[in-house]
């Protein structure tokens, strides 16, 4: 089966995020004059209570001989004058339970539908580089569950699930089926640079060989440690956003690992966006490095890059909690209807 490219995911995510904050930027930009009305209105609330009879009382400002009171200069005294029945004032509540929890805890899903070649819709086979059937890759829907703590603003920790949904089943023909795979924990750092534009966010996964399905326990590989960045550009007084999806992976074999166990991955995986609407999106990612070295291989001479593919899209962000971006999977090496498919990414954040 496919490795599945989780960076195009944290690629898409990433820009879900942007998209949903310059959306907030904007409608904020537009509601500035009511939001400084509103804040001199709460500046008068603050002099405002009242009395038991539910009349509102105002504090009235003016100068009387008399006792001096705290806060008040030479001989300004606080009278207290009722006003008329039925004003009231907001008084600031406290956080509720679930805005606590909102605060420190992050919940994301992922979804990632691969499908058949454009050339036969009805195969159960997502295609090769080659346009032919890949008798290792059903079509399928792969599933990650993000769950984390925020230990600051910027620190989170968490867990990852994985999952495949496979329609058709492995192989075809065998009635649908649900796979778990090796689950991971991070922690991860946001506005590692925050600056004029430029943005670095990074985190660090541990996996662990828990399924058979996935690729861990079959290659007899204890764990693997990923180094994850994710950077953007964003274009002076223009809608283009550029990216770059990194990672570093290393391998920890078991001591029933062969010779040719893999030892370490490199990935870079640039992208772009531009933004047409406040919500929607044109996207393009490319796999451009998806190198894997082996045992026994020279240590730089020894990795192993596939095909690259690129995947151009649209993303639509259709609420702050839901985006999808379906995409076109295309290989350059062999333009074809044949070896091009269809993909979608969702996001959905409950919060």
């Amino acid at each position: 089966m496919q490795r599945p490219r989780l960076f195009t995911v944290l690629a898409a995510s990433s820009l879900s995020l942007f998209i949903h904050q310059s959306s907030l930027a904007q409608a904020s930009e537009q509601t500035s004059d009511d939001a400084s009305t509103e804040a001199s209105s709460q500046h008068s609330a603050k002099l405002t209570t009242k009395n038991l009879h539910g009349h509102v009382l105002k504090r009235k400002h003016h100068r009387k001989k008399g006792h001096q009171e705290p806060g008040l200069k030479g001989d300004d005294v606080d009278e207290i004058e009722p006003e008329e029945p039925g004003e009231d004032i907001r008084i600031p509540s406290e956080p509720s339970f679930f805005e606590n929890v909102k605060d420190k805890v992050t919940l994301a899903y992922s979804g990632v539908y691969r499908g058949g070649s454009f050339s036969d819709f009805t195969s159960s086979y997502q295609p090769t580089a080659t346009g032919h059937p890949d008798s290792t890759s059903p079509i399928s829907l792969e599933n990650l569950v993000t769950a984390g703590y925020r230990i600051t603003p910027d620190w989170t920790i968490g867990a990852i699930a994985h999952l495949y949904y496979l329609p058709a089943g492995f192989p075809p023909g065998t009635g649908q089926a649900l796979q778990n795979y090796d689950p991971s924990i991070y922690i991860a750092r946001s506005k590692l640079v925050d600056y004029r534009g430029i943005s670095l966010s990074g985190s660090l996964n541990w996996t662990f060989p828990v399924s058979s399905f996935d690729y861990l326990r079959p290659h007899h590989i204890a764990s693997a440690i990923t180094l994850n960045l994710v950077a953007s550009l964003q274009a002076p007084k223009s809608h283009l956003r550029l990216g770059m999806a990194a990672y570093l992976r290393g391998y920890i074999p078991n001591g029933n690992a062969g010779n040719d166990v893999p030892t370490y991955k490199v990935y870079l995986g640039p992208n772009l966006s531009y933004q047409i609407v406040d919500n929607v999106a044109f996207t393009l990612f490319i796999d451009l490095v998806q190198a894997v070295r082996s045992r026994g291989t020279g240590f730089i001479s020894g990795l192993k890059n596939p095909s690259g593919d690129i995947q151009p899209g649209i993303f639509w962000q259709i609420t702050k909690n839901i985006s999808i971006n379906p995409l076109i999977n295309i290989y350059p090496s062999s333009m074809s209807l044949a070896s091009s498919s269809l993909q979608l990414l969702v996001f959905i954040k409950p919060f």
